[in-house]
């Protein structure tokens, strides 16, 4: 039913992808590869294109932004999850972090990021004990999900969520912050303003 066609990613140059570890780098190749077998999935949705190699024309189609914003999506759930870098518990509490510092800042009208809490406002909120809280804020501390605040003293306080909920929406357990479909739109016109006018 499909033709071998030859994939052409127009965006490659703008799309980013989590490098922190080997695991992540060999995933950037699977994450090419979705976006390829996405747009070679619907290739009847697109136009045939040719370029001549080495003296040989070779039938080809671009990749799309809507393959991209698919694939951005698919790689969320398939590759994020082998990939989370929270334990379990650790992301279910910062789940819940983010419900309830969510809920305070359309209460006050103000940013996520301007919103502090305590360890006493989690348990409250979460109903989790306070060695569960103490357990599992630690990881989110040291994986910069939230930031301490401390008083002049020295003595920690209170906390400021730095996460921003990507994948709450969709109930999706995974965060590999890849270019969206939006940023990507946002550079292009960057460049195109950037560019000479004749």
């Amino acid at each position: 039913m499909l033709k071998p066609l030859a994939v052409v990613n127009p965006y490659a140059e703008y799309l980013s992808y989590p490098s922190h570890s080997l695991r992540a780098r060999r995933d950037h190749k699977k994450y090419l590869g979705l976006i390829r077998a996405v747009a070679f999935l619907h290739q009847y949705q697109r136009e045939i294109q040719t370029v001549e190699v080495d003296g040989t024309l070779v039938e080809y189609i671009e990749v799309t932004l809507t393959d991209i914003e698919t694939a951005n999506r698919l790689a969320n759930v398939v590759l994020g999850q082998s990939m989370d870098e929270l334990v379990k518990p650790s992301r279910t509490l910062l789940s819940k972090i983010y419900e309830m510092v969510k809920e305070q800042a359309e209460q006050n009208n103000a940013p996520i990021d301007e919103i502090f809490f305590t360890r006493r406002m989690i348990r409250e909120y979460t109903g989790w004990s306070d060695w569960q809280v103490r357990a599992h804020i630690k990881q989110l501390e040291e994986m910069e999900y939230i930031g301490v605040r401390t008083s002049s003293r020295g003595k920690e306080y209170s906390y400021i969520l730095t996460y921003q909920g990507q994948g709450e929406e969709h109930q999706e357990r995974c965060y590999l912050n890849l270019t969206s479909v939006e940023q990507i739109t946002t550079l292009m016109n960057r460049e195109d303003e950037a560019l000479p006018r004749g």
